[in-house]
Formats: C-alpha cells, structure tokens, sequence
C-alpha cells in the first residue's frame, strides 16, 4: 500500500499481495476384511456361534440330557482341496489337557467345508463328541495336505448354553415276551406276561414277569402216526400219535434228546440239543426200510 498526493489530496493505493497457501494431500489405505475362519454349527448362518439345549428331569427318572450340534469348519483363506485334512483343538482355559478335546476331519474337495464332527458341552475329550465349554472357546487349528501342514491359526467361537427343567415319571410297559429270551414269539412255547417299570429313555425301574416261576417249558408234539418213545436229559419218555407233552427246564443250556431216526419205539440212537422254550414236532418220512424220523422246530399251534 502507499500514499500519492494529487493536488491536496492523499489516494491510498493498494497494490495485490499474492499470498500462497499449500494443501496437503492424504493417502487412506483400506484393508480388506479378515478371511473367514472357524466352525459352522447346523444350520446357523453365522460363524463360531451355537447354543445348546441341557434338559434337566426330575422325577423318577431323574437325569441330564444334553443336546448335540453338527459342526464343520470352514476357511476362506485354506478351503478344502484334494488329500486335505483339518485338526482342530479346544484350547480354553478350563478345559483338561492331555489330550485337548480335538476333532480330525476330512476337508477335501467334496464338500464346501469339512467332514462334520458331532459337538456337546464337556471340559474333557471324549471320543463321540468334539467337546466345547460355555462362554468363548478358543481353538487352533492345522490343515494338512497328506503329511504337510499348509496353514495353521487360531479362532474363537461363542458358546451359549439354555437350561430347561423337565418333571420325567416313568410308565408301566406291559408286553408279552418268551421265557426264553432268545426265543421269538413265533417260536416260543412259554410265552409270559412282562411288567416293566420303565423310562422314556429305555431305564427300566422295576420288572416283573408273570408267572415268576424258574422253569422254562418246551413243547414237543407227535405229527408222525407212531408211538414215538424218546428220552430228555437221560428221563424216557412216550408220545403217542397226535399228542403233545410240555417238558419243563431250568437249564439255560437246553434239552438233550434221544430218540431212533429209523425206529420209532427202538431204543434212541441220535441225540440232538432242543432250546428251551421253542415249539418242537416229531415228523415222518419215507416209507419202509426208508422211513425217516426227524425232530424239527414247529411253528404252528
């Protein structure tokens, strides 16, 4: 600026001043989000988070049951290719080592994650379930492509737990069973009334079978139109046509039976071993010096 006079006058002159201004220039680096990692439980949508179900029943068949998910892992930085395995370790604080809990699953091409292993609530391993605690479990984990680990981490999973209460009674259950238990119902002769006591889940309380009693019966009939003379267990015995006897026994083992196979009232001469509680029928074939007698198991009345 400066001063000019003109005839009295002052003009005040102002002469542009150039002022320079820098702008500094800003460079923001955007990461891209991290690769997914972890487990997948059932259906949940979401990653490394699933809730399980503990039913505890009171009552007579008192207990605790505890739910179990499906789970598999998945890695977009590692995803499954041929020859591809994934073990994977719980390693929270409070759970017991040696071992960790850990599951190995197949993690190859066939699938777009690995091989499901079946998860439950407990601190220990446990050879049926890939074992997880409440609150946030922590994992590592290696992918092996045949004896080489390619990729190897760390990721964290959040574990919710839901506590129902159930009152559980048990039902009596009555049904018609064999005496002998390894006998079927078509085949059985000593068929007996049986009370059970009995739980939802199968625990039988309290059983009765009716009658009680120790023995064991065996039918043995005579469809051959012969007296047919026999021994059971050393005793004789005689059958005549059409008839049939019930034989009682205490063994678990069977009936040893004598009879003629070519002679029906000659002295026995073939043995064979019956099972005790079957239906049995002494039968006939051929005729003359080709008659044949046979002891087979009857399964009609």
């Amino acid at each position: 600026m400066s001063l000019i006079g003109i005839g009295g006058a002052i003009a005040i002159v102002t002469t542009p001043t150039t002022i320079a201004s820098s702008q500094s220039q800003m460079t923001v680096t955007v990461s891209a989000p991290p690769k997914a990692v972890g487990l997948r439980f059932g259906a949940q949508s979401q990653l490394n988070q699933a809730e399980f179900l503990v039913t505890e029943y009171s009552g007579d068949c008192a207990g605790i049951q505890t739910s179990e998910l499906a789970a598999s892992f998945i890695s977009e930085k590692t995803p499954p290719a041929p020859y591809r395995r994934v073990l994977i370790r719980n390693i929270t604080r409070g759970i017991i080592a040696n071992p960790y809990p850990y599951t190995d699953r197949e993690y190859d091409e066939r699938r777009p994650s690995s091989e499901t292993a079946r998860t439950s609530l407990g601190s220990t391993h446990n050879g049926k379930y890939f074992n997880l605690m409440e609150g946030e479990n922590e994992f590592e984990y290696e992918i092996k492509e045949r004896d080489r680990v390619i990729d190897s981490g760390k990721f964290s999973a959040q574990i919710v737990k839901t506590l129902q209460r159930v009152q559980r009674d048990a039902e009596w259950e009555n049904k018609k069973v064999c005496k002998n238990s390894s006998v079927s119902l078509n085949d059985c002769e000593d068929v007996r009334m049986s009370r059970q006591f009995k739980c939802s889940d199968g625990r039988v309380l309290k059983s009765f079978m009716e009658p009680d009693d120790s023995e064991t019966y065996t039918r043995i009939s005579n469809h051959t139109g012969s007296v047919i003379i026999f021994e059971i267990d050393g005793d004789s015995n005689v059958l005549n046509p059409g008839e049939a006897g019930r034989y009682p026994s205490t063994s678990s083992y069977g009936l040893k039976v004598r009879f003629n196979n070519t002679c029906a009232d000659c002295s026995p001469t073939t043995s064979t071993n019956l099972t005790v509680g079957k239906r049995y029928v002494f039968k006939k074939s051929g005729s003359g010096s080709g008659t044949l007698f046979q002891l087979v198991p009857n399964r009609s009345n």
